[in-house]
């Protein structure tokens, strides 16, 4: 709780889906106000807390988000924390995105109860515009159509029905027993996977982009190949297939501390050279390192917030070194 209201974790995504409340004319093709205004994919507890995966009773509910000043990273992760209004139009599901968007009852990773997966065009619009980058925030159910959020008539387009009138000024359907603080949690994912380490600086990196996490089926594929270690520092890095669709699909990459010293930096050999990745900094031909604030990861913790998108079938992926 902060200020008397429950807090979240917040994430961007964008995939380019209706959504789990069948806001578009097509399953690639959303109405073209989800582009701009403020909508989410939000955890069960807050979508269904029945467990629907489609027309959730959640849909088209609003909420008004303000930052905490908390971040799951260390740093600033937003410039504005002025609040605004989200719609409720996917669920974040806890398959496939199991450090972020937890079971009913159940906290994430970083130790809230709820989350919200903020819908981004291309991940550099609305969510850009703000300067967040992941904040925490406190939430609280509101009427729709102000604040930035869709309007309950843009609301009635969609494929699913909603009571989107049912906004009120107390605190929302779901609680959170986070306090606001800086510390953030390990994280937690499994699948394709192939290890190795090294001892190797790499170069820096300077990216700040969110972290797109999106799952609208709530199911994923996953397996595992194995691992290796070196002393005291050793990783595994694996791929999660989440969401697919005719000729691709979206892959989450894991990193896995492995061994008893914080990781500080790693380089991943990936040829995606026609996919759309994120959290991914290009170092070299086919090889890419993890963004600066992911680090440290910290031993027995995993990294699950870069992936990119393929066509037909995945790459191989591998570890091209890792820094302790």
């Amino acid at each position: 709780m902060y200020n008397g209201l429950p807090c979240a974790t917040t994430t961007r995504y964008y995939d380019g889906q209706k959504g789990a409340c069948g806001c578009g004319t097509g399953d690639t093709d959303p109405f073209s106000w989800q582009w701009n205004s403020h909508t989410a994919a939000a955890s069960q507890a807050i979508y269904d807390e029945g467990g629907s995966s489609w027309c959730g009773e959640g849909c088209f509910k609003c909420y008004e988000i303000t930052p905490t000043g908390d971040c799951p990273y260390p740093g600033v992760c937003s410039t504005v924390n002025s609040p605004i209004t989200i719609m409720v139009t996917n669920r974040c599901p806890y398959i496939g995105n199991e450090v972020w968007c937890p079971n009913p009852g159940s906290a994430n990773s970083w130790g809230y109860f709820a989350h919200f997966d903020l819908m981004d065009y291309n991940l550099e619009g609305w969510v850009d515009s703000l300067g967040w980058n992941n904040p925490v925030v406190t939430y609280r159910q509101v009427p729709c159509g102000g604040g930035g959020s869709p309007s309950c008539g843009q609301a009635a387009q969609c494929q699913c029905s909603g009571d989107c009138n049912s906004g009120n000024s107390g605190s929302s359907s779901s609680s959170s027993s986070s306090s606001s603080s800086s510390t953030a949690s390990s994280t937690t994912a499994t699948t394709v996977t192939t290890s190795s380490s090294s001892s190797t600086v790499s170069t820096t990196t300077t990216s700040t982009t969110s972290i797109p996490v999106v799952n609208d089926s709530g199911s994923s594929s996953t397996s595992t190949t194995g691992s290796a270690s070196s002393g005291s520092c050793s990783a595994s890095i694996s791929q999660t297939v989440g969401q697919t669709w005719i000729g691709g699909g979206l892959v989450n990459i894991v990193l896995s501390n492995t061994g008893s010293s914080p990781i500080s930096r790693v380089n991943i050999n990936l040829s995606i050279t026609n996919s759309s990745s994120w959290n991914l900094d290009f170092v070299d031909e086919d090889v890419w390192s993890l963004p600066f604030w992911a680090f440290p990861i910290n031993p027995n913790a995993n990294y699950v917030s870069s992936g990119y998108t393929y066509e037909n079938t995945t790459p191989d992926i591998s570890l091209n070194n890792v820094v302790c």
